[in-house]
């Protein structure tokens, strides 16, 4: 008998002890999942406000860039001979219609939306569109701010809404004098309707507010010319008189914290934008601002919470099962134990040979699912490693390109930026002469300079964008030449001679614009890397197509690639260059690029020396037809 009372006297501290080591267990791991939620949460948040950062930043230098084409066109216009002449006879339809047509193509040149001619009492006598003079005795512009403060001799800003079309622009104005008084002014309508597409985003909003909290910019229509507090009555009034938002409503949106930085809500959700349906019970927001000093607006950034509490709602659930696991191992291996117990008190004559097998054996299941578990978040972590440093490796090479140009940037810009001021003095020296026609001449060729440098810094913006569309149809020579233009600075600094052999019958190719782009700058800066200690240097670069495609051939007078390498030119991190001087990078990009638009690269050796490089792009009609 007492044999048999003995394992169960053995057993009952064991089972007593059950229950409070799952009372602890459940503790730590209710602490452990909060403590993920708290550590996610912080994450998250830290990576949203990295983002608006960025974002903000964006759209501000945006804003800034395009109200900056335009700060200075007034003052330069009020200089223009024929507008002085018509202010002193405004009825003179002679002069008009020639002042009428000038401004015209001054508009249609730099992009304003309309330039007006403003008498000293604010009355419209011509405009860039050809509208009729307003009398004396209508409507005028007199009560706008932008024409007070140019009347009282300084630059005129004003943002304003249109009260017919809706439109909403940016007025510059600049005083037109006559020897010690003001007759007139002129006046730059710049159309700012096309900045909110560029501002699109999946989980954001972007705000551009005044300085009365008046949303006048928003990615979302919806939240246009309503504000983030309640007016009072003198702000409307104010508002009114200006005629600025054109008798919106100026309704207040129903955000029941904030906007501020920090979260807001926002009850009710106002519909749907951008095909994003919102929810029925609010939306919460992270929200980020910026001022832009200059102009006394504020930029705002909203994201959508949801994604921040979803990365939460995935930590937790995460860790839960993570738990449940090791739960459900140690309630395995209990088990385990508790039958190897029963059988050694059944077969007591076997019980340490038993024991000594269970006691092996869970060691080895234990150690073998530490050593799993660590081999899991290993594989996870180095996966999303490689994933984040192949991104990171793409844009430093992006970056390292962009680096090389800008030596040559900037002296194409540098060189036009003399010639216009050099012009412009000359200009006004001709003024004084009287010698207008020179000084037209002069002018002419500020605008064509001006020109020449906005292609220049739209070709680098175009490079400089990350873009994530699919391959459709593009003009292969828009993408050679913008590549062309972008290193035109390393190309004349390094001497070297282009030989361009591009029909302009060609058919149009299957890619991205950007990808495309970036594809012919590499090959170039390989090319012209290639050929720094050769006495002769030639690019050449020769299009064909075929029934098979397009190609186009990039050959350079360099010493070539040797041949035990040509296999490896491709392979990522692979240069022949010295240390210091590339990553590798470059070219294995350009092949996967070409690849994913369903190209062929491929790289030989010239008889007469030198390294040709061929792309093969597959014709955009040929594509559609495989698609149908």
């Amino acid at each position: 008998m007492t044999s048999a009372h003995e394992p169960t006297s053995a057993r009952s501290p064991r089972k007593r002890l059950v229950l409070p080591m799952l009372a602890v267990y459940l503790v730590v791991s209710a602490a452990i999942v909060v403590g993920t939620a708290y550590w996610a949460r912080d994450q998250a948040e830290t990576a949203v406000r990295e983002r608006s950062d960025s974002t903000l930043n964006l759209v501000i230098e945006n804003l800034r860039g395009e109200l900056s084409k335009f700060i200075y066109m007034p003052k330069l216009l009020s200089s223009l001979e024929s507008i002085p002449r018509v202010l002193a006879a405004p009825t003179d339809r002679q002069s008009i219609d020639i002042l009428t047509e000038e401004l015209g193509n001054i508009a249609n040149i730099s992009g304003a939306q309309a330039i007006y001619l403003l008498d000293d009492t604010g009355h419209q006598i011509t405009s860039s569109d050809g509208a009729t003079p307003q009398p004396r005795g209508t409507a005028s512009s007199a009560d706008q701010p932008y024409f007070r403060e140019a009347m009282q001799g300084r630059l005129g800003r004003h943002f304003g809404v249109d009260a017919s079309t809706r439109g909403r622009s940016y007025f510059f104005a600049h005083p037109v004098r006559r020897q010690t008084s003001i007759a007139g002014v002129v006046v730059i309508r710049v159309a700012m309707d096309n900045l909110e597409p560029l501002w699109f985003s999946a989980d954001s909003e972007i705000l551009i507010v005044d300085e009365d909290g008046v949303v006048f910019l928003s990615s979302r229509p919806e939240w246009r010319f309503q504000t983030l507090n309640p007016l009072d009555t003198q702000t409307r009034d104010r508002l009114v008189r200006e005629g600025r938002y054109a008798g919106q409503a100026l309704d207040t949106l129903p955000f029941t914290d904030g906007p501020a930085d920090g979260i807001a809500r926002l009850q009710p959700p106002p519909g749907q934008s951008n095909g994003r349906p919102d929810t029925t019970t609010g939306t919460d927001f992270l929200v980020h601002e910026r001022e832009m000093t200059d102009s006394g607006w504020r930029v705002l950034i909203l994201t959508n919470a949801l994604t921040t509490q979803r990365q939460v709602d995935t930590a937790i659930v995460a860790a839960t099962s993570v738990l449940l696991i090791i739960l459900l191992i140690a309630t395995n291996i209990y088990q385990r134990r508790r039958r190897m117990i029963e059988r050694m008190t059944i077969q007591e004559a076997a019980r340490q040979q038993l024991e000594v097998r269970v006691l092996e054996r869970t060691q080895n299941l234990t150690e073998t699912n530490t050593k799993l578990r660590d081999e899991i978040e290993e594989r996870h972590r180095a996966e999303s490693e490689l994933r984040t440093t192949q991104a990171e490796l793409v844009q430093a090479s992006k970056m390292a390109a962009l680096g090389q140009m800008a030596a040559g940037l900037s002296h194409e810009l540098n060189q036009p930026l003399a010639a216009i001021r050099s012009y412009a003095e000359n200009a006004a020296a001709f003024l004084d002469r009287q010698r207008t026609e020179t000084a037209k001449s002069n002018l002419t060729g500020i605008a064509e300079l001006t020109d020449r440098m906005a292609r220049i810094i739209k070709n680098l913006r175009t490079y400089s964008r990350n873009e994530q569309v699919a391959a459709r149809p593009v003009r292969l020579q828009q993408a050679i030449h913008e590549a062309l233009n972008l290193l035109e600075g390393r190309l004349t600094q390094s001497d070297i001679t282009v030989v361009l052999d591009s029909p302009d019958n060609l058919p149009l190719v299957l890619a991205g614009d950007v990808r495309l782009q970036q594809v012919f700058v590499n090959l170039f800066t390989n090319a012209i890397d290639a050929m720094k200690d050769t006495p002769e240097r030639s690019l050449s670069i020769r299009a064909t197509s075929d029934a098979g495609g397009v190609q186009v051939c990039v050959q350079d007078t360099g010493p070539g690639v040797p041949a035990e390498v040509l296999e490896n030119v491709f392979d990522p991190f692979y240069s022949t260059k010295d240390v210091g001087e590339g990553m590798g990078l470059g070219l294995s990009i350009t092949h996967g690029i070409i690849r994913r638009f369903g190209g062929v690269i491929t790289v030989s050796n010239a008889c007469e020396g030198g390294a040709i490089f061929t792309v093969t792009l597959p014709r955009a009609e040929l594509a559609n037809e495989a698609a149908e």
